[in-house]
């Protein structure tokens, strides 16, 4: 799969991802999704795929309550999100997982 945008081009697959200016990035986005669903602070989303060794950053789509994301972690197959607060029904968290090429 190849990306361009102003010059910029990333090759995926077994081949490293090359910038115009000859830097080699070190990870591509492997998932991306919104979770949602759990009634406590603790909350945890199957990813199928996910390693621990990936890399997430996550944030609140929306929540009934008012809280912030303390930590998120992956494990295999799993992202575990902890909430300051419980957010109450309807929450939705968005997610991108990096991969190291």
């Amino acid at each position: 799969m190849k990306f361009l945008n102003r010059g910029l081009k990333i090759k995926s697959g077994n081949e490293k991802a090359l910038i115009a200016n000859n830097v080699t990035a070190s990870h591509l986005v492997a998932f991306a999704g919104t979770a949602s669903g759990g009634t406590t602070a603790t909350r945890a989303y199957t990813i199928t795929g996910v390693l621990a060794t990936d890399i997430v950053t996550c944030a609140i789509r929306a929540s009934q309550n008012a809280t912030t994301i303390q930590k998120a972690t992956l494990t295999a197959n799993t992202l575990t999100v902890i909430f300051a607060a419980d957010p109450g029904t309807g929450t939705t968290v968005d997610y991108q997982i990096l991969r190291a090429i």
